[in-house]
């Protein structure tokens, strides 16, 4: 595969690190009518990263809701990745005071999705990683 794709380090010790992308600044697509998002991904050896996606608050749409992912290992060569929205779970660790916290993704508000670099073991030391990411869409518009 040859062009530009995001190239994301991480190293992460506390926290959520990720790349983001808001409704807020862009306008929302149709997420509701898709079955779920695409991606080529690659990434160094080890390397995962979790697909989230997160609600806005029933509330404050400006707040955020329920938040909604799918774990993902980063292959180390170019591989197209499926997440079908049917497979994301609740994160059960955590959720924002906004969350209407129904147990049902939400696709008509969707707030965010984000891509967040998911070593986080602390078995293995520092959570750190590389992953590459190109040609992000929805599938079955």
């Amino acid at each position: 595969m040859q062009g530009t794709a995001l190239r994301a380090e991480f190293k992460t010790l506390r926290g959520v690190w990720g790349i983001i992308w808001s409704s807020a600044l862009t306008g929302s697509p149709d997420w509701h009518r898709s079955d779920g998002i695409r991606f080529m991904l690659k990434g160094t050896k080890g390397t995962r990263v979790q697909i989230r996606l997160v609600e806005s608050s029933m509330k404050d749409s400006a707040v955020e809701g329920e938040h909604w992912y799918t774990p993902v290992s980063a292959p180390e060569q170019w591989t197209e990745i499926r997440v079908p929205f049917n497979n994301m779970v609740k994160d059960k660790g955590w959720q924002p005071p906004g969350a209407d916290n129904n147990g049902k993704l939400d696709l008509e508000r969707v707030f965010d999705l984000r891509i967040v670099g998911a070593n986080v073991d602390e078995r293995i030391g520092s959570p750190t990683g590389i992953f590459y990411i190109d040609d992000l869409a929805l599938y079955g518009l």
